[in-house]
This record gives structure tokens, sequence and C-alpha cells, in this order.
């Protein structure tokens, strides 16, 4: 087996992750079935904690990744600007989607989330101004604008997947 690129390991990385995280969260989630003590729904909230800092740590990576290898001063706006200049726009699109995502997860209200709520049809939920919950009664959400989940994982890791192939330079580990 050959060695994975760097993008290569933090899109596995977070695959394996993600499933990882998924299984915990499930089983904690049938816990609650029986035991809702603090120490369950603190668990639970855990599993949710930890699915959100999986999509910005991964989206932080690929950020300090472009920065080194590439030499990029603003690495996801030149993601962008390279990825529309090989033709590739809906790439770049969907990648921006995921991006300001994960800025709202990061910052919470402002451009990023407007930015975000303009681009109509989005393929995760995000609340809307003054919506507290997304599942009123749901004792493991945990404070946020975008719901993060195994699938939103996995989405992020994909887009980083498609915009790396499409950006491949031989020889250079992005």
């Amino acid at each position: 087996m050959a060695a994975k690129l760097s993008w290569q390991l933090i899109v596995t990385a977070m695959e394996i992750t993600a499933a990882s995280f998924r299984h915990d969260a499930d089983e904690t989630v049938n816990r609650l079935e029986d035991d809702t003590s603090s120490l369950v729904v603190n668990s639970a909230r855990l599993a949710q904690m930890r699915m959100v800092m999986l999509a910005v740590g991964g989206f932080s990576m690929l950020e300090g990744i472009l920065e080194q290898t590439r030499g990029w001063d603003a690495p996801f706006r030149e993601l962008d600007q390279n990825l529309r200049a090989i033709g590739q726009a809906a790439i770049a699109d969907e990648f921006m989607t995921y991006k300001l995502a994960i800025n709202v997860l990061k910052h919470g209200y402002g451009d990023s989330y407007d930015r975000l709520l303009r681009r109509g049809s989005l393929p995760f939920c995000v609340k809307a101004q003054g919506q507290s919950y997304f599942d009123e009664g749901d004792v493991s959400e945990i404070p946020g604008l975008v719901l993060v989940d195994d699938q939103f994982v996995l989405s992020c890791a994909q887009v980083i997947e498609k915009a790396m192939i499409a950006l491949r330079i031989p020889g250079l580990d992005i």
C-alpha cells in the first residue's frame, strides 16, 4: 500500500472517526432509554461535540496543509479561484457551502451565516435567526447553528476529497 497524501489522511481520519463517533452516539442513545442521569445526558452531548470538532478540525488541517504545500496566504480563497480556473465551479460552490458552515460552527451569527443562508437549498440543517433548537427535547443537542452529525462530517470529507482530486498536481503532497 502506497503512503497516503496528507489530504487523504484527513479524509480517512474524518471517515473512520465519524463512524466511531456514530457508534458511540448510538450506544448512548440506547442508554438514554433506561437512564437519563446527567452522566448519560452529558455523554450524548459529548458525542455531538466530538462531531463538530471533527468537522472543524478537518477543515483547519486542510487549510494548514494548503498554506504549507502551496504557499497560499488565503488557502480557501485560492482553492476556490483555482477550482473555478480549471472549470470546476460546481466543486468550488460545494466546498464553499461547507466552508461557510464550518465558519458558522466556529463563529456563530455573522457574515458566513448570512452568506450560507443566501445559498438557498442546503444539504444540511441550519437554524433560523432566533431558533432555539433543531429538535426540542433532544437532550444531546449542543449550542450551534448548524446541525452536525456523521453524515455532515462525511460530506465534509467528500468535498475535501473532490476539491483535492480536482486540483491534483503530480508529485505534490497536497
